[in-house]
C-alpha cells in the first residue's frame, strides 16, 4: 500500500516526536539538543499545516471550476432549447 504525502508527513511527525522525547530524556529538557529536537517537530507540523492549506485551495479551485463548467453547460442547453421552441 502506498502512503499519501499527508500520511508520510504525519509519520515523520510521530517519529520526530518520539525522537524529541528520547533526546530530552537523555540530555535534559534545558539542553540545546532537546530544543533542536522540538524545533524539528515544529517545522514538520508547520509543513503539514501548509500542505493542508494548499490542498484546501486546490479543492476549492476544482469545485469552482466544476460549478462554472456546469453553469456553462446548463446555459448552452437552455439556449438550444429556446432556439428549438
Amino acid at each position: 500500500m502506498t502512503t499519501t504525502p499527508a500520511e508520510n508527513i504525519e509519520t515523520k511527525i510521530e517519529q520526530e516526536l518520539e525522537s524529541a522525547r528520547a533526546v530530552c530524556d537523555a540530555k535534559g529538557a534545558a539542553s540545546g539538543e532537546c530544543a533542536a529536537a522540538w524545533d524539528a517537530v515544529e517545522e514538520l507540523q508547520a509543513e503539514a499545516s501548509h500542505q493542508k492549506q494548499q490542498n484546501l485551495k486546490t479543492l476549492w479551485k476544482n469545485i469552482a471550476t466544476t460549478i462554472l463548467m456546469l453553469l456553462s453547460a446548463a446555459s448552452t442547453t437552455n439556449r438550444t432549447a429556446n432556439i428549438d421552441s
